[in-house]
Parts: C-alpha cells; structure tokens; sequence
C-alpha cells in the first residue's frame, strides 16, 4: 500500500510524464498559498516527495475522470504534504508518534 495515497493502485512516477520544473513550481505556489514554511531543507525536500506523488496521481486520475461528464476532479489541499499515516493520525484526533513541531516551522 501507497504511503502518500493510501492506495494499492497509486501511480508510480514512471507512470506518467512529468515536467519536474513545472511540478516544482507547483509546489512552490502551494506552499504560498497554504502558508507553509518547514523546518530544514531535508524536511521540505521529504514533503516535496510526498506532493509530488500525490499530485501524480492526481493528474492521473483526472485523465482518466476527463471524457465522464460527472467524473470527479481531484487537486490540491491544505493536507497535499501529509502521508496517509499522518492524515489518518491527525484526522482522527490521536496525535500518535508524530512530533508535528519537528515538521513545520512556527
């Protein structure tokens, strides 16, 4: 199972042609948008990683939902950097062993 999606049939990059600059900026004007700031380059890095799959599949399922009159459309959200472990962690109000301080900047 996808760490990021949480899925079995989560695309791998390989999947889909990707513009690494222009994904790149995409996580640069989401990181505006929601207000992001992290903690050290490595961990921006990790969440980039995490983004960018997400946002894969996200193109791929869009492709895939594009020729259904009322197929779904799936983008970003404030949650676009989390795993699936820390939604689920977060989402069901048990902080589990996440030290969420050590990942984002005050």
């Amino acid at each position: 199972m996808d760490e990021v999606t949480g899925r079995d049939d989560a695309v791998e990059p390989e999947d889909l042609e990707v513009d690494e600059e222009a994904m790149r900026a995409r996580f640069e004007d989401w990181v505006k948008e929601y207000g992001r700031s992290y903690r050290s380059k490595k961990e921006k890095a990790r969440r980039y990683e995490i983004f960018r799959k997400r946002q894969i599949d996200n193109d791929r399922r869009n492709k895939r939902n594009a020729s259904k009159p009322n197929g779904a459309r799936f983008g970003t959200s404030e949650f676009s950097d989390w795993t699936k472990e820390e939604w689920n962690s977060r989402m069901s109000g048990r902080c589990g062993a996440f030290d969420w301080e050590e990942y984002f900047a005050p």
